[in-house]
């Protein structure tokens, strides 16, 4: 019996599973307030996480480490792209995140600090942003740090939130077609090897 047209289909199956993009998802859910959260000490600091949303009020800084959040001792930056949904209900002097010790991403804020490539304008909306790593970024990192800094904001009370943070790896998706119509290939060819098989039966 020819196996010839069944081996290749199942070449094709595994080279469909094996092209999927990766992506590392972080769960605020199952991180707790002892876990590397920062506290600062100008004025009242606090965080919550609700629903698998992390809020920060009033002059926080929260860091998470990656072996408690994705069980990953550190991640490349190199096609990594970084995505998550944020909101603020006020201005803060900075609102953003960070990556390691590398400068960070400052969302909105009064204050100048770090990279301002990408702008929040949307008091108490939230926002999706996508950021390509790779383009502001070299090495790898084992911290992220989400950042509402308020230490001089007279009073106000301003949250900022942060909710569905993933780590895509971009290295396989280059020039690769979308898994959906490599399963379709792969599942014609199967189908098709199989039909051969019977005819010759």
């Amino acid at each position: 019996m020819n196996f010839k047209f069944l081996k290749a289909a199942f070449t094709s199956l595994i080279i469909v599973s094996s092209s999927i993009v990766s992506a590392a998802v972080v769960d605020f859910t199952a991180l707790q307030e002892a876990d590397q959260f920062n506290l600062t000490t100008q004025g009242p600091s606090s965080l919550s996480i609700t629903d698998d949303v992390l809020t920060l009020n009033h002059n926080s800084w929260y860091s998470i480490d990656l072996i408690d959040a994705l069980g990953e001792n550190s991640l490349d930056f190199s096609d990594t792209l970084l995505s998550f949904d944020f909101l603020t209900t006020g201005t803060p002097e900075i609102g953003g995140i960070q990556l390691g010790d590398s400068s960070a991403f400052n969302l909105i804020g009064t204050q100048r600090f770090g990279s301002t490539a990408f702008s929040y304008d949307a008091i108490n909306q939230w926002v999706n942003f996508e950021i390509n790593l790779s383009d502001f970024l070299t090495g790898s990192f084992s911290t992220i740090t989400f950042i509402n800094d308020c230490d001089n904001c007279a009073g106000l009370d301003i949250d900022v939130s942060f909710r569905d943070l993933t780590l895509t790896s971009l290295t396989e998706s280059t020039s690769i077609p979308e898994p959906s119509t490599l399963a379709i290939f792969a599942l014609g060819l199967f189908g098709f090897a199989v039909r051969k098989m019977n005819k010759k039966a």
